[in-house]
């Protein structure tokens, strides 16, 4: 079980990473650095709790 967490967070990972470059295209810096912050974040306190 927790194998498949680590995957699940690994995708989550890939995802954000994809996510924070399109924003970083699209916004500029310093938005998308703060938006991929608060994204990691969130994204990581919502492995770790489960």
């Amino acid at each position: 079980m927790k194998e498949l967490i680590q995957e699940i967070g690994m995708a989550l990972f890939g995802l954000a990473l994809a996510i924070v470059v399109f924003q970083i295209a699209k916004v500029g810096v310093t938005g998308a650095t703060n938006d991929m912050f608060k994204f990691m974040t969130d994204a990581f306190t919502a492995v770790q709790s489960k």
